[in-house]
């Protein structure tokens, strides 16, 4: 019941939870990262399917973000990992974006992971 209430105050005042602000600006460094827009570490930490593997799937086709695979529970919250799971959730329109800038006003228009609190 709580969190209903809360969940009218963010759509009453506009205000985006902090879970869903980290998870925008973690989609924010993958961006940056894939269009060599940010440091050499952050452009070399991701890649896409396509450029892993030879085979043509509907991840390669869709443009899909390489999701490493890790051993332990702890690597799951690695920037690498959570950063390229939440990159592919977002829609194709925001994807393809030509610029850093026009990237997060897609996401400022059409928010995604905020279904609750629209």
């Amino acid at each position: 019941m709580e969190s209903s209430h809360r969940s009218e105050l963010f759509a009453e005042s506009n205000v985006v939870p902090l879970d869903v602000q980290r998870k925008l600006h973690t989609c924010e460094i993958v961006y940056s990262g894939l269009n060599d827009i940010s440091t050499p570490f952050v452009n070399n930490a991701f890649s896409r399917v396509s450029d892993n593997s030879e085979r043509v799937t509907r991840s390669s086709i869709r443009n899909d973000m390489y999701i490493p695979k890790y051993k332990l529970e702890i690597t799951g919250g690695n920037i690498k990992v959570r950063g390229s799971r939440y990159y592919n959730m977002l829609p194709e329109s925001a994807r393809e974006k030509p610029t850093l800038k026009s990237f997060k006003n897609e996401l400022k228009r059409n928010p995604p992971f905020t279904t609750k609190y629209q």
